[in-house]
């Protein structure tokens, strides 16, 4: 992974915000994932946009995108069919895959060239010499820039910047770029496109652009190839013979015709614009690639008189945009990965890279891109050792990736000091804030008060100080914020929206109607998460007391001849009243009030305790219980009565038992009878053994523990089969009570006769008869 050097940038991290949370280990190349090929069957910018969406919500890396084509890129893991259920596209994991699937075959050619990647840069042929690299980097006229420039301080995510000057639309290397490459064509003239040159020429420059891609595995950076409808531009000149002085004539010739005036500059300008808004992306870049197949040599001399009539210079961009001019092949540089590299290295200027090569006289005190970078690794000067570079040289060796070293990666935004994944000019988490309007959000609430979730997220910017830019002009750009999600008193985290339906923003409001989702009586805490697209996170609680009861339990249990009745609440019951309500289930009478309970046996600040024990039960019967709470309050200047009701909780009455098992009531039954079982204590000694305790008391070791001890319950038939089961399990010694309803282990009503109830418990077991009249 390519870090950025501290020496150089320590001051840049001084008052920035720590990382809250960042992703786990970054990807360390290509070979770390899957490479996938998504092809677009139905060829529409619909299903590119929505496949776009998932490869991106994947975690798919180093994208690059050819509308409405085609999506190259690298997955965690390869991705499953399902991962796109529902979208017309066919995936692709190798060069032979792609063969009848519909392509355009310049499209079909670049894929293959990219599942190929590692052959191509072996077999990259080397130009004839070694030298230096040679271009021109213009400047933008001042009063341009001014005239397209927005005034004041501006502040937001890359998308949602939408008012940006000239020289705004590629601030640095991290989102979606828009590639817009157009390839002109003189009417009549030597040098005309072949759909060959055009495919090797899209290859070579997104196998150029891959070296960049490899370099940020840990960020989101990906390219959409805006070309199909800027094939062979006419124009009325041979490009190739033109020079930085004409150059503009046929540039805003080209934009004429594809629908855009005002010259080469305010004409690429709008250009960049329109792509930018109408691909979705985040910087939108320009490139005009001129055909010199008919010029070139393999060893010319320097300069090349092929190369724009022997101007001395390969090729030319302005800093931070909005284009580059670049012939194909690349002059002395050639075909292939020389042309490519070349085409990163004007790329690198248009997003505010400076050269290292010693002509072009960058001094180490040089500075430029959003973090004012300084250039340390020039050969202008000699102010430290030296590393090769993109930005110096485009000969061999060709390695893979091209060097791009750390002060480049600087310069155009890929700069982590702090080595924690998250980079320099992102630095920085996001905030979240409870919003309040009176009456209609309070901390304190009555039950049936409104309540609106209202809260404010934003992502503040670490700011711009590049000083190849006005400070007026400067635009401070922050992580937009990627998710958010919300938890209720600890339960798990749900996605929640802003109120503009999609996090795609450096500041978001939402406002939440709590009416879904209900609060509960008493102390209620929420908290809300985020993250940015670089997985800084926040997390903030907000704290809502609901005026009721809150119930945190409510059980019932037989003894003897009673039931008892055990409740908890919230500490806060406002000085309520605790109906107990009965309901006989096995007479089928209805609820009925049986007691009022006001005190609790046991409280606390955050619990009570409260009892009830009925007396008035019938053995075998079955009893549902449950309370309704019951207060008056003033508030807000009115009277209030409110009633709130517990869970259920149900048990069966105990009936007297002998040795094991009690009588069956009823019986004989026309559907259900019930019983109680008492349970023998099971006790093991140290030796190991284990021995019942039967009501005789036997002796027993004083350090004997007891054990859990074995049950069954069946039902049997008269032929002696087992229709049944009731209970099967071990549990410790103790009573309780159990019924059979006259259904067999099937679901079936069983007829009228007699059946068996078998009971084993340990080492006693009895056996009682059923009559089943109908």
């Amino acid at each position: 992974m390519v870090r950025f050097w501290v020496s150089v940038v320590i001051g840049l991290a001084l008052g920035v915000p720590a990382a809250s949370a960042v992703s786990g280990a970054p990807y360390q190349s290509f070979d770390d994932l899957a490479a996938t090929a998504i092809v677009i069957s139905d060829h529409t910018m619909a299903t590119f946009s929505k496949a776009r969406l998932i490869a991106e919500e994947a975690g798919a890396r180093g994208l690059q995108m050819f509308p409405p084509d085609a999506i190259f890129g690298y997955f965690p893991v390869r991705p499953e069919a399902a991962l796109f259920a529902g979208l017309p596209v066919s995936l692709c994991f190798a060069q032979a895959e792609l063969e009848g699937r519909g392509l355009d075959p310049i499209v079909a050619h670049v894929l293959a060239a990219h599942f190929n990647r590692k052959e191509m840069l072996r077999a990259a042929p080397a130009p004839g010499i070694d030298m230096p690299f040679e271009d021109r980097v213009l400047r933008v006229p001042e009063d341009v820039v001014l005239a397209t420039t927005p005034s004041g301080p501006r502040r937001g995510s890359p998308r949602e910047v939408a008012d940006r000057g000239i020289n705004q639309n590629s601030e640095f290397l991290i989102g979606t770029v828009a590639l817009n490459i157009i390839f002109p064509e003189s009417v009549g003239g030597s040098e005309n496109w072949t759909d060959a040159e055009l495919a090797d020429c899209l290859a070579a420059l997104s196998l150029g652009i891959a070296q960049y891609l490899q370099k940020a595995l840990w960020v989101d950076l990906s390219f959409i190839y805006n070309y199909k409808n800027f094939r062979r531009v006419p124009v009325t000149v041979e490009p190739i013979t033109s020079n930085m002085n004409t150059d503009h004539e046929w540039i805003g010739e080209v934009l004429s015709r594809i629908g855009y005036q005002g010259g080469a500059l305010f004409g690429t300008h709008q250009l960049n614009n329109d792509a930018r808004d109408s691909l979705k992306t985040d910087w939108s870049y320009t490139a005009y690639i001129a055909d010199m197949s008919g010029h070139y040599s393999a060893d010319p001399p320097s300069p090349d008189p092929g190369c724009w009539g022997g101007a001395g210079y390969v090729a030319y961009s302005y800093l931070g945009g909005p284009y580059m001019l670049i012939p194909y092949p690349a002059c002395r540089y050639g075909y292939g990965l020389g042309f490519g590299r070349v085409f990163i290295h004007e790329m690198s200027h248009g997003f505010w890279a400076l050269d290292e090569y010693a002509s072009a006289e960058v001094s180490c005190s040089d500075r430029s891109g959003y973090l004012n970078i300084p250039t340390r690794n020039t050969l202008f000067f000699s102010c430290q050792a030296t590393v090769p570079c993109i930005m110096q040289s485009s000969s061999p060796p060709f390695t893979e990736p091209q060097p791009i070293c750390e002060y480049t990666l600087g310069q155009v935004g890929l700069a982590d000091v702090n080595e924690n994944s998250v980079p320099d000019l992102y630095e920085a988490a996001p905030d979240i804030e409870f919003m309040s309007f009176p009456g209609v959000q309070m901390d304190t609430l009555l039950p049936d008060d409104q309540y609106v979730l209202s809260i404010k997220v934003w992502n503040d910017a670490v700011p711009n100080i590049n000083s190849q830019q006005n400070p007026d002009q400067r635009i401070d750009y922050a992580p937009a914020i990627r998710s958010g999600e919300i938890s209720y008193n600890g339960a798990p985290f749900l996605p929640i929206a802003p109120t503009d339906g999609t996090w795609d923003e450096a500041s978001e409001v939402l406002a939440y109607d709590m009416v879904d989702d209900p609060l509960e009586p008493g102390l209620n805490t929420i908290t809300m998460r985020v993250k940015n697209r670089v997985d800084l996170a926040a997390q903030v609680d907000k704290q809502v007391f609901v005026i009721g009861l809150k119930y945190y339990y409510i059980s019932a249990a037989s003894h003897d001849s009673t039931i008892q009745i055990l409740w908890t609440t919230a500490g806060e019951v406002f000085g309520a009243a605790f109906e107990v309500l009965r309901t006989d289930i096995t007479t089928g009478d209805g609820e009925t009030g049986i007691a009022v309970v006001t005190i609790p046996d046991e409280t606390s600040t955050t619990r009570r305790a409260y009892s009830y024990l009925d007396e008035d039960v019938k053995p075998g019967h079955e009893y549902r219980y449950r309370l309704r709470g019951s207060f008056e309050i003033d508030a807000s200047g009115e009277h209030h009565a409110y009633e709130f009701f517990s869970k259920e909780a149900a048990e069966t009455a105990m009936i007297p038992v002998g040795k094991l098992v009690s009588h069956l009531l009823p019986n004989p039954t026309a559907d259900r009878t019930s019983f109680t079982v008492a349970i023998p204590k099971t006790f093991r000694d140290p030796s190991g053994s284990r021995e019942p305790a039967l009501s005789s008391g036997a002796a027993r070791s004083p350090a004997a523990v007891e054990v859990r001890t074995d049950v069954d319950i069946g039902i049997y038939n008269v032929l002696g089969q087992r229709i049944r089961t009731i209970y099967n399990n071990s549990r410790y010694g103790g009573v309780i009570t159990r019924s059979w309803d006259g259904i067999d282990s099937h679901g079936r009503v069983v007829p009228s006769g007699v059946y068996f109830l078998y009971v084993k418990a340990g080492d006693l077991n009895e056996t009682k008869k059923i009559i089943i009249v109908r």
